[in-house]
């Protein structure tokens, strides 16, 4: 009898399946700031001929897919990634499945920092929100899907929590829309203040 208590899970992977496997591929690694840790691109002529040992089809075998791994505190680890389907077609934005993913950066100036970076590669946000908590930018990705980059308003983890349980954020979690530009801009003004 096992007696060791549970513990939380937490979220590992987030696997997107695709058609468009190197626009997403180069997408993701420009929005990440880093390349797959491990990509598989099998040779043409092993494509749709893998089996495991018991004759069923090995699908990953003859398939491209790639992870990029945001995180590893082991036994945890953090991982977008990607899985070429060349049958999948483009996300319904209203359908059912993934609504969207949230990537948080440790700072305000780190998210000021990237989002200036993938402006420069022309990667720019649809939506900007002051949630009031956190500031989010959403991106899509080329397959459609809602990538939010955000980070905290605040300091503290209290500072944070106080934010959350505010009348404010309970009343209008949605928050108020504001410029990408305007805001950055303010973020680096104030952190280069002395």
């Amino acid at each position: 009898m096992l007696t060791e208590a549970p513990t939380s899970l937490r979220i590992a992977e987030v696997v997107l399946r695709t058609s468009r496997y190197d626009p997403m591929r180069a997408w993701y690694a420009a929005v990440l700031g880093i390349d797959p840790y491990y990509e598989h691109v099998p040779p043409m002529a092993a494509q749709g001929r893998a089996a495991h040992e018991d004759g069923e089809p090995s699908w990953a075998s003859r398939s491209r897919l790639c992870f990029f791994r945001l995180l590893l505190d082991h036994p945890y680890m953090q991982v977008i990634a990607l899985f070429d389907v060349p049958a999948a077609g483009l996300a319904d934005p209203v359908g059912p499945g993934l609504h969207h993913m949230q990537l948080r950066d440790a700072s305000l100036v780190a998210m000021a920092v990237r989002y200036r970076r993938l402006k420069f590669l022309g990667i720019e946000p649809f939506r900007s929100v002051d949630h009031g908590p956190s500031l989010s930018f959403y991106y899509q990705d080329p397959d459609r899907n809602v990538v939010e980059i955000s980070a905290s308003n605040h300091m503290s983890v209290e500072g944070y929590l106080a934010a959350l349980a505010s009348p404010a954020f309970k009343r209008d979690p949605s928050g108020r829309n504001v410029d990408a530009d305007g805001v950055t801009a303010l973020i680096c003004a104030l952190a280069e203040k002395p």
